[in-house]
């Protein structure tokens, strides 16, 4: 586990003095795959002009955002130094490796209610799904296990009935469906 530990802490440190460099190529990168994709947007009828086609918005959108993405990797290439300054150490990087192991813990929650809404349905698995998070977020000395029940309960029926009678999505039933019809 310490072995985890280290390479989270790294990534942890990584990010805090490179976190313009990494955003920026992220924004660069993203934004030059949109505009070569935006030449593949097919357009119905010849325009009049070059701002008359569908391709026009998103070119100019991610054809400004380039620039920007490689202003943010010069500029966090250049902060670099003073980033290592006040890189976490200690006990605030222990919070931070701590903090990003549940954030991971709390994503795989999310994949397995995503996974098991179909066949066990959605009002159970939101139900155990914000039981689960609201007992992992929260310290022991603070659980309301009767609060947590009822908040649960109430937000999983409510805003499936919500979807069903407003937005007119149909949720799945799993194993309440002779229940909810």
């Amino acid at each position: 586990m310490k072995k985890v530990d280290k390479v989270i802490a790294g990534m942890i440190r990584g990010f805090h003095i490179y976190n313009d460099t990494i955003l920026g190529a992220i924004l660069f990168l993203g934004s030059l795959a949109l505009f070569i994709l935006s030449f593949s947007i097919k357009i119905m009828k010849t325009p009049v002009s070059g701002v008359d086609t569908a391709r026009f918005f998103p070119q100019l959108i991610f054809g400004a955002l380039m620039p920007l993405g490689l202003a943010l990797i010069v500029r966090g290439l250049l902060q670099a130094k003073l980033q290592k300054k006040t890189a976490p150490e200690g006990e605030k990087l222990e919070a931070g490796v701590t903090a990003f192991k549940r954030s991971i813990v709390a994503l795989l929650a999310i994949a397995v209610f995503i996974v098991l809404m179909e066949p066990v349905g959605y009002i159970p698995m939101a139900i155990l799904y914000m039981l689960f998070n609201m007992f992992y977020m929260c310290e022991r000395k603070a659980w309301k296990p009767v609060l947590f029940v009822i908040v649960a309960v109430a937000v999983a029926l409510a805003s499936y009935f919500l979807f069903r009678q407003f937005v007119y999505v149909r949720l799945p039933a799993g194993i309440l469906k002779g229940v909810l019809g």
